[in-house]
Parts: C-alpha cells; structure tokens; sequence
C-alpha cells in the first residue's frame, strides 16, 4: 500500500506547488463529462465516457506530479554537472544542470506555455486550411481546362450528367466527396511540412530555448543544442527559438 500513499503524497505536493496548473487540469477534465452528456451519451455510454474520463484524468495528474518531483530532485541534488550551450553551432556559454532542471519545471508547468501552444496550434492549422482552400479553386480549374482541351465532348457529357444530379445523390455520395476532399488535405498538408524546414509546432521548445539564452546572458537567436558528456556519451537537448 505504500505506492497508494506516495501516490497521495505525489499529489498533494503537486496541488500545493503548482495550484493554478492543478486546477486548470481538473476543470479541464471535469468539463468532459458535461460535454459528453451534451454530445447525447446517456446510460452505459455516459457511465463509461465519465470513467475513462475520471482515469485519464487521474492518471495525467499522477504523470505530472511525478515529473514535478522529477525535475524537484534533480534541483535539490545539485548536480555540479554544466551543459554547453551552442547557438546555430556555436558555441554561446555553460549552464548549469540545476539551472537547466529549473528551466524545464518552470516551462513544463506553466499554464501560459500551453495556452500558447494551443493558440499557436490552431493558427497553423488555419493557415494550412486556407492556403488549401485557395489552392483548390486553383487546381480544379486547370484541371478541367486540361479536361476540355485533351477531350471535349467527354467534358461536355460529364457536364450534362452533373446536371442530373438530385440532393438524394449527393446525401448518398457524401462519405466518397470527404475521403476525396481529405486525401488531397493531408496530402497537402504533407507537402507543406516537406517545404517549410522551419515549420514546427512546438512552443515548449521554444521557451526552453530562451530561458536557457536569458540564463547565459546570450542575445542570439536560432538552434539551441544542449550538450553534455557523462561517462563517454554526449546528451544532446535541442530546441528552436525565433
């Protein structure tokens, strides 16, 4: 039973050093359950949606508890250890595994970072969305010109049969129409990562990065490589920052 009271123990630590994350993540999975009853889940259904709810949640707490008392202990043991710090290759100064492991806590467990993580992941995916909404008028249009000019009484029969079309078709073919606009979408969506090497979705990378640069007093921006020998191995923490 003793895991049981560690267990406790984790979290009661957790909650009285980080109230504001704590409770931000209870209200967060607390809110599913309403949501579920809304979505139209009753019965069983709502019994099992609440439990799986109630064991995620718990299950997120415990995780993050143990890595608070994680990062706690590797600050409480002062590690005299130091970290070389490069910036796009070169090197920018040392900072100290203490130093670094209060970094991480603070980023790790700070409710602005992953409200900025959010805010940043859904502008992304609007950007993508809208770009592939312009690209397909694009598309299709030159498409069908290709279509008319390679054979144009097929394109004038492929008219007339869209003609015909009655809304009892398109309800009936409306699965076909998604998987064909979402394999272009992901597709697209693929592309646009090949192209864009400075694309990323990571913000927690990036306040990791400028804390460890306010740390070592470096104003320079770009790759920050995190590297550290330790019995004939070299660990190596890599983050971006703009």
């Amino acid at each position: 039973m003793n895991w049981i009271k560690n267990t406790h123990l984790a979290l009661v630590e957790f909650q009285r050093n980080n109230k504001t994350f704590y409770w931000a993540l209870v209200l967060s999975f607390g809110a599913i359950c309403p949501l579920l009853a809304w979505l139209g889940l009753t019965g069983h259904s709502l019994i099992l949606g609440a439990l799986a709810t109630l064991v995620t949640g718990y299950t997120t707490l415990w995780l993050c508890a143990s890595r608070w008392r994680e990062l706690t202990a590797r600050i409480d043991a002062a590690d005299p250890g130091l970290w070389s710090v490069q910036v796009n290759g070169v090197r920018a100064g040392e900072i100290s595994d203490v130093d670094y492991a209060r970094i991480l806590r603070t980023v790790e467990f700070d409710l602005r970072t992953y409200i900025t993580q959010i805010l940043h992941f859904i502008t992304r995916i609007y950007r993508i969305f809208t770009h592939f909404v312009f690209t397909v008028p694009v598309v299709v249009f030159w498409a069908a010109m290709l279509f008319w000019l390679s054979s144009p009484s097929e394109f004038a029969s492929t008219l007339d049969s869209l003609k015909t079309v009655t809304s009892s078709d398109l309800s009936g073919s409306l699965p076909t129409l998604a998987s064909l606009v979402a394999m272009p979408i992901a597709l697209y969506f693929g592309l646009w990562l090949m192209w864009r090497s400075d694309f990323r979705f990571s913000k927690f990378d990036d306040a990791i990065a400028s804390g460890v640069l306010t740390a070592i007093g470096c104003p320079a921006t770009g790759q920050v490589t995190l590297s550290q020998f330790r019995q004939g191995a070299v660990d190596d923490k890599f983050a971006c920052v703009n």
